[in-house]
């Protein structure tokens, strides 16, 4: 039997559409106030996703996987794709302070680009492994 990772697509697609918003505003330049807001929620969320996956998910995956090398390359992948992230997380807060000169828009995009790349791998790979592997109370314990 599979674990249903449904919560996680919803969550992963709630990101995707929050992003997008913060993005279209700002990328203009009435909308930036408005882009700081969302920014706010956005990255709270995003910020709650990564520690759990960090904190909880990856470690009881490198439990289960132990000696399944394919596995746990993509595990390591997966979480490797959070490295690029979380600058561009630090770099947008930066912008949004004052204490850079970047434009919020190039930042944002940068994200969007790395954290769909990193959404889709996660679901198209990492998801079907973890619904194989993993038991609905590890799922629960993790979520």
């Amino acid at each position: 039997m599979s674990i249903d990772t449904t919560i996680m697509v919803a969550f992963h697609d709630a990101l995707r559409r929050d992003l997008e918003q913060v993005a279209r505003r700002a990328g203009n330049a009435e909308g930036q106030l408005d882009a700081a807001v969302g920014w706010e929620l956005f990255g709270r969320y995003l910020d709650v996703h990564h520690r759990a996956e960090h904190d909880l998910l990856w470690p009881m995956l490198l439990q289960v996987l132990e000696g399944r090398d394919d596995d746990l390359a993509l595990v390591a992948s997966l979480e490797e794709e959070h490295t690029p992230i979380d600058p561009l997380i630090d770099q947008a807060n930066a912008v949004l302070r004052g204490e850079s000169d970047e434009r919020l828009a190039d930042v944002i995009d940068a994200l969007v680009t790395n954290l769909n790349e990193h959404l889709r791998h996660e679901e198209q790979d990492g998801l079907p492994m973890m619904g194989r592997v993993l038991s609905e109370d590890q799922w629960t314990q993790f979520g």
